[in-house]
């Protein structure tokens, strides 16, 4: 089945493949009745967070360049704002901050700059050459350096697991009248999050609850108003082994940790545009509704 994420105010869409289409219709239908089809981010600082990290990315790296290419002759690249949201330009500027490390520099030279002027008294004249990761850290330059490597993941992780909830509803529960198997340890694009007033039979296992002793279970008994969109790709995960020995121990059948909800439709190829209405959307906090084909 085919549904699309409608932001409101803007109208962009991003399309979806259910997961799981009964659970689907069942819990947008309960929302259409209560006329509640309407999430919010719950992090409204999200797109602040975002645009000061893109910030300071690119600050990093226009202070990178003006020592950097008396080292290894080349620089880091720079990108437009939003260009910093290409994942092959991530992919490029982490690569190029590996691969930097090991270049071998001279240090034994005179640079003709403020910062690099005095790496020939940090080594002896028996090191002549050395790779940039040490010269770095030598100069105490290389935390800062390195702030490129931790900005390109802050960009990525952003986009994971960006959670919302019910406009203007603080609490929304109905019964779930489902079975448990439809439970999940697999990772999608759009999947109701926990929010529940207890346990996950899974996180009684992971808190070490051996024998089942605490009466505190709540594997989503209930549909709550929270969803999260997350924007890596999906996964399938079976349960482990242990897990799964653990509930035979216990007489249960292993079920997940999540309700999975769909996969957005040809992410790789438009991941880009998605996270540009991700952010757009949510710099003008935008709701958005789910919609069925």
């Amino acid at each position: 089945m085919k549904f699309d994420i409608v932001f409101n105010n803007s109208g962009d869409v991003i399309p979806f493949e259910s997961t799981n289409d009964k659970v689907l219709e069942y819990y947008l239908d309960l929302l259409n009745k209560n006329k509640i089809n309407s999430f919010s981010q719950r992090n409204p600082a999200f797109a602040q967070k975002l645009n000061q990290t893109i910030e300071n990315l690119n600050s990093i790296i226009d202070q990178t360049n003006t020592w950097l290419p008396k080292l290894i002759n080349n620089t880091i690249d720079v990108f437009e704002h939003d260009q910093y949201l290409n994942q092959n330009n991530l992919n490029k500027l982490h690569a190029d901050w590996v691969n930097s490390h090991s270049i071998v520099c001279e240090t034994h030279i005179n640079y003709a700059d403020d910062i690099l002027c005095n790496i020939h008294d940090l080594f002896p004249d028996t090191i002549q050459q050395e790779p940039l990761g040490s010269i770095l850290s030598k100069l105490n330059l290389l935390e800062n350096y390195n702030e490129i490597n931790l900005n390109v993941h802050k960009i990525e992780q952003m986009f994971y697991n960006i959670d919302f909830s019910i406009t203007d509803r603080p609490w929304v529960q109905f019964d779930n009248p489902f079975t448990k198997d439809l439970l999940s340890h697999d990772k999608c694009n759009l999947q109701m999050t926990f929010h529940h007033l207890g346990r996950t039979l899974y996180n009684k296992y992971q808190q070490f609850d051996n024998n089942l002793e605490y009466n505190d279970e709540n594997s989503y008994d209930q549909f709550l108003g929270f969803i999260s969109l997350n924007l890596s790709k999906p996964e399938s995960f079976e349960p482990s082994k242990e897990y799964s020995d653990w509930c035979k121990l216990n007489n249960r059948s292993p079920i997940g940790d999540v309700i999975n909800l769909g996969n957005i439709l040809n992410l790789e190829k438009n991941l880009l545009d998605y996270r540009l209405i991700v952010y757009r959307n949510l710099s003008n906090n935008n709701n958005f509704s789910i919609q069925i084909h």
